[in-house]
């Protein structure tokens, strides 16, 4: 599933104006994650003003790799393995989704619209699926 490049610019024009509130998107996303899951939030066991940092930069790359498919790829599998290693789950993925779009629509002002969030969602639903190629199933 390729974004057409609408969805490519409503993503990145949203995203630049959520980075005007970088650190408040940031740590706002973390305050939202941990309230929907507590399971979550005991696979971090760092400071979370740098993982906010870390987890908005990592952001921005896939953001500027979304119509290079090769740069993707190679982000989100080197992603994927990270989380994977945490013990991230293949069910977390939509959790963190419907965190990060509530986040971004809070941030993002007047570049936020029902067409914004749609691509978003397609955006973020093949961000899961490069970065959970490395999950094993449960058994």
């Amino acid at each position: 599933m390729q974004l057409s490049n609408k969805e490519t610019k409503l993503i990145r024009e949203s995203y630049l104006a959520a980075r005007d509130e970088i650190e408040k998107a940031s740590v706002d996303f973390y305050n939202r994650l941990f309230d929907r899951s507590a399971e979550i939030k005991q696979l971090f066991r760092t400071d979370m003003d740098d993982q906010g940092m870390r987890f908005m930069t990592a952001l921005g790359v896939i953001i500027l790799a979304l119509d290079e498919p090769k740069r993707l790829a190679e982000a989100l599998d080197g992603l994927g393995q990270g989380h994977a290693a945490l013990g991230i789950r293949v069910d977390q993925y939509a959790i963190m989704t419907d965190v990060l779009v509530e986040t971004l629509a809070a941030h993002s002002g007047e570049h936020w619209s029902q067409a914004t969030e749609v691509a978003w969602r397609h955006a973020l639903d093949q961000v899961a699926e490069g970065m959970t190629r490395h999950i094993r199933p449960a058994a």
